[in-house]
């Protein structure tokens, strides 16, 4: 689908339309994963719209669709555990996984490597600071968000 807006408006050059914008659909065509049946849990377009990354509820990746030519590939996470929520730096370089095994997984989306692994301890003695003080269970980081 494809979103048109009106041409903007200038000095010498004024404009009474403002909306609706313009809609007219595109032509799509089914393309499979080749990852066999899964759930899928969020979708996270980079900013320049040449990939798309896929979390899914029961596989251990996050399945990157290149738009620019059709393929897809995974980025595995250290300890394959299952993705929560997921945010894709701006510059779309940097994915950052929460994940299921209680750790934000800080994942290149370059190289495809589970660079480092950030975990959130339930309150002790040592960690009087934690996010996840007072809480019996383990703390799954489900809500990640990116600042650029």
């Amino acid at each position: 689908m494809t979103v048109k807006g009106p041409m903007p408006a200038t000095p010498n050059s004024q404009t009474s339309v403002t909306c609706p914008f313009q809609v007219t659909s595109a032509t799509s065509s089914f393309v499979n994963l080749g990852q066999g049946n899964f759930t899928p849990l969020k979708l996270i377009v980079a900013s320049d719209s040449s990939r798309a990354y896929v979390l899914t509820t029961n596989l251990g990746s996050v399945f990157v669709f290149d738009l620019g030519v059709n393929t897809v590939s995974a980025l595995p996470m250290t300890g394959n555990p299952v993705p929560l929520d997921a945010g894709l730096t701006s510059d779309g370089t940097i994915l950052y996984v929460g994940a299921n095994d209680g750790s934000v997984h800080v994942v290149s989306a370059v190289s495809g490597g589970d660079l480092q692994q950030i975990t959130f301890t339930n309150n002790n003695s040592s960690n009087k600071s934690s996010l996840c003080s007072n809480i019996p269970q383990t703390c799954n980081p489900d809500l990640i968000a990116v600042q650029p």
